[in-house]
Protein backbone atom coordinates (compact mmCIF):
# COMPACT_ATOMS: atom_id res chain seq x y z
CA UNK A 1 0.00 0.00 0.00
CA UNK A 2 1.62 3.19 -0.92
CA UNK A 3 0.76 6.21 1.53
CA UNK A 4 -0.13 9.97 0.23
CA UNK A 5 3.09 12.10 -0.08
CA UNK A 6 2.21 14.56 3.05
CA UNK A 7 2.36 18.13 1.66
CA UNK A 8 5.06 20.30 0.97
CA UNK A 9 5.55 23.33 3.93
CA UNK A 10 5.06 26.61 2.22
CA UNK A 11 7.79 28.82 1.79
CA UNK A 12 8.16 31.43 4.49
CA UNK A 13 7.28 34.95 3.86
CA UNK A 14 10.14 36.87 2.38
CA UNK A 15 10.46 40.89 3.74
CA UNK A 16 9.62 42.92 1.10
CA UNK A 17 11.97 45.82 0.16
CA UNK A 18 10.42 49.39 1.02
CA UNK A 19 8.91 51.07 -2.35
CA UNK A 20 11.37 53.58 -3.10
CA UNK A 21 8.55 56.63 -2.65
CA UNK A 22 7.84 55.05 0.71
CA UNK A 23 9.35 57.35 3.05
CA UNK A 24 12.61 55.98 5.56
CA UNK A 25 12.25 58.07 8.53
CA UNK A 26 16.05 56.49 10.42
CA UNK A 27 17.85 57.96 7.18
CA UNK A 28 15.43 60.99 7.34
CA UNK A 29 16.37 61.47 10.57
CA UNK A 30 20.30 61.45 10.57
CA UNK A 31 20.25 63.14 7.10
CA UNK A 32 18.52 66.53 8.93
CA UNK A 33 20.39 65.72 12.54
CA UNK A 34 23.62 65.16 9.79
CA UNK A 35 22.53 69.06 8.52
CA UNK A 36 22.52 70.60 11.52
CA UNK A 37 25.72 69.81 12.82
CA UNK A 38 27.18 71.17 9.75
CA UNK A 39 25.77 74.12 10.67
CA UNK A 40 26.80 73.89 14.31
CA UNK A 41 23.37 73.26 15.35
CA UNK A 42 22.42 70.42 18.00
CA UNK A 43 19.25 69.05 19.41
CA UNK A 44 18.45 68.65 22.78
CA UNK A 45 14.83 67.66 22.59
CA UNK A 46 13.12 65.34 25.37
CA UNK A 47 14.11 63.98 28.88
CA UNK A 48 17.57 64.79 29.11
CA UNK A 49 18.49 61.35 30.87
CA UNK A 50 22.31 59.96 30.37
CA UNK A 51 21.72 58.99 27.31
CA UNK A 52 20.78 61.83 25.43
CA UNK A 53 23.05 63.94 27.66
CA UNK A 54 25.99 61.53 26.49
CA UNK A 55 25.03 62.25 22.81
CA UNK A 56 24.58 65.67 23.14
CA UNK A 57 27.72 65.84 24.97
CA UNK A 58 29.70 64.36 21.68
CA UNK A 59 28.29 66.27 19.56
CA UNK A 60 29.47 69.35 21.45
CA UNK A 61 32.75 67.94 21.03
CA UNK A 62 33.31 67.01 17.94
CA UNK A 63 32.31 70.33 16.83
CA UNK A 64 34.80 72.30 19.32
CA UNK A 65 37.05 70.30 17.50
CA UNK A 66 36.36 71.81 14.39
CA UNK A 67 36.17 75.36 15.47
CA UNK A 68 36.13 78.13 18.21
CA UNK A 69 32.73 79.39 16.79
CA UNK A 70 29.57 79.55 18.61
CA UNK A 71 27.37 76.12 18.42
CA UNK A 72 23.76 76.46 18.52
CA UNK A 73 22.64 74.20 21.59
CA UNK A 74 18.15 73.83 20.97
CA UNK A 75 17.08 73.33 24.07
CA UNK A 76 13.32 71.72 25.29
CA UNK A 77 13.78 69.61 28.23
CA UNK A 78 10.33 69.05 31.21
CA UNK A 79 12.68 67.09 32.57
CA UNK A 80 16.52 65.38 33.27
CA UNK A 81 18.42 63.04 35.32
CA UNK A 82 20.36 66.09 37.83
CA UNK A 83 23.73 64.15 37.46
CA UNK A 84 23.68 64.03 33.29
CA UNK A 85 22.63 67.65 33.44
CA UNK A 86 25.35 68.85 35.25
CA UNK A 87 27.70 66.37 33.26
CA UNK A 88 26.27 68.02 30.28
CA UNK A 89 26.69 72.07 32.01
CA UNK A 90 30.42 71.44 32.43
CA UNK A 91 30.92 70.42 29.44
CA UNK A 92 29.15 73.47 27.85
CA UNK A 93 31.20 75.77 30.40
CA UNK A 94 34.41 74.20 29.70
CA UNK A 95 34.41 74.21 25.65
CA UNK A 96 36.33 76.44 23.81
CA UNK A 97 33.49 77.47 21.74
CA UNK A 98 30.78 79.57 23.16
CA UNK A 99 27.33 77.54 23.35
CA UNK A 100 24.26 79.48 22.68
CA UNK A 101 20.83 77.96 23.79
CA UNK A 102 18.11 78.74 22.37
CA UNK A 103 14.81 76.92 24.28
CA UNK A 104 11.33 76.22 23.45
CA UNK A 105 8.36 74.81 25.10
CA UNK A 106 9.41 73.75 28.65
CA UNK A 107 12.60 73.71 30.52
CA UNK A 108 12.35 71.97 33.99
CA UNK A 109 14.09 70.41 36.33
CA UNK A 110 17.42 69.82 36.10
CA UNK A 111 17.96 70.62 32.95
CA UNK A 112 18.03 74.50 33.78
CA UNK A 113 21.06 73.58 34.99
CA UNK A 114 22.02 73.06 30.80
CA UNK A 115 20.45 76.80 30.16
CA UNK A 116 22.26 78.37 32.75
CA UNK A 117 25.62 77.48 31.77
CA UNK A 118 25.38 78.37 27.95
CA UNK A 119 27.44 81.64 27.19
CA UNK A 120 24.14 82.90 25.43
CA UNK A 121 20.61 82.45 26.85
CA UNK A 122 17.26 83.16 24.46
CA UNK A 123 13.55 82.01 25.04
CA UNK A 124 10.41 81.91 23.13
CA UNK A 125 7.75 83.64 24.38
CA UNK A 126 5.86 81.04 25.42
CA UNK A 127 8.34 79.59 26.77
CA UNK A 128 7.95 77.92 30.44
CA UNK A 129 10.83 77.40 32.80
CA UNK A 130 10.29 74.61 36.12
CA UNK A 131 12.89 76.09 38.95
CA UNK A 132 12.59 72.30 40.66
CA UNK A 133 14.53 69.71 41.93
CA UNK A 134 13.76 65.81 40.83
CA UNK A 135 11.75 63.56 43.13
CA UNK A 136 11.92 60.03 43.40
CA UNK A 137 11.68 57.16 45.96
CA UNK A 138 15.04 55.93 47.32
CA UNK A 139 15.31 52.09 48.54
CA UNK A 140 18.20 50.05 50.00
CA UNK A 141 20.00 49.68 53.52
CA UNK A 142 19.81 53.02 55.48
CA UNK A 143 23.44 53.01 54.42
CA UNK A 144 23.05 53.12 50.97
CA UNK A 145 19.84 56.25 51.49
CA UNK A 146 21.72 57.93 53.69
CA UNK A 147 24.79 57.72 50.73
CA UNK A 148 21.74 58.76 48.16
CA UNK A 149 20.28 61.54 50.25
CA UNK A 150 24.21 63.24 50.65
CA UNK A 151 24.90 62.86 46.50
CA UNK A 152 21.13 64.31 46.37
CA UNK A 153 22.50 67.47 48.35
CA UNK A 154 25.80 67.84 46.40
CA UNK A 155 23.94 67.97 43.33
CA UNK A 156 21.20 70.29 44.31
CA UNK A 157 23.78 72.52 45.82
CA UNK A 158 25.49 72.32 42.58
CA UNK A 159 22.83 73.54 40.24
CA UNK A 160 21.79 75.60 43.24
CA UNK A 161 25.12 77.74 42.88
CA UNK A 162 25.18 76.98 39.08
CA UNK A 163 21.68 79.20 38.39
CA UNK A 164 23.17 81.74 41.12
CA UNK A 165 25.53 82.40 39.19
CA UNK A 166 24.24 83.01 35.95
CA UNK A 167 21.68 84.94 37.07
CA UNK A 168 22.79 87.00 39.44
CA UNK A 169 20.39 85.75 42.17
CA UNK A 170 20.81 84.97 45.40
CA UNK A 171 21.72 81.09 46.19
CA UNK A 172 19.57 81.28 49.09
CA UNK A 173 16.58 82.81 46.57
CA UNK A 174 17.49 79.92 44.03
CA UNK A 175 17.63 77.48 46.82
CA UNK A 176 13.96 78.45 47.95
CA UNK A 177 12.88 78.68 44.08
CA UNK A 178 13.99 75.32 43.59
CA UNK A 179 12.68 73.54 46.24
CA UNK A 180 9.41 74.89 45.74
CA UNK A 181 9.12 74.45 42.10
CA UNK A 182 8.64 78.20 41.40
CA UNK A 183 7.11 78.33 37.55
CA UNK A 184 8.74 81.46 35.37
CA UNK A 185 7.07 82.19 31.93
CA UNK A 186 9.12 83.87 29.54
CA UNK A 187 9.13 87.37 30.66
CA UNK A 188 9.73 86.02 34.66
CA UNK A 189 12.35 84.03 33.15
CA UNK A 190 13.96 87.72 31.68
CA UNK A 191 13.39 89.41 34.59
CA UNK A 192 14.99 86.39 37.15
CA UNK A 193 18.32 86.68 34.75
CA UNK A 194 17.88 82.87 33.38
CA UNK A 195 17.34 84.28 29.53
CA UNK A 196 19.42 87.24 28.44
CA UNK A 197 16.78 87.82 25.75
CA UNK A 198 13.77 86.85 23.95
CA UNK A 199 14.80 84.24 21.06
Amino acid sequence: MVLPRPPSPEPAPQPQSPASDEPDFGNRDRAVLGALLRQRQVLAVGRLNPALASSVTAQLLLLAQDAEDPITLHLSAAEGDLDACLALADTIQTLPAPVHVPVRGIVGGPSVAVLAAAADRAGSPNLTVVLSLPTGAVDGTATRIAVQAESFERYSTLMRDLVASATGQAAANVDADLRAGRVLSAEDALAYGLLQRPG
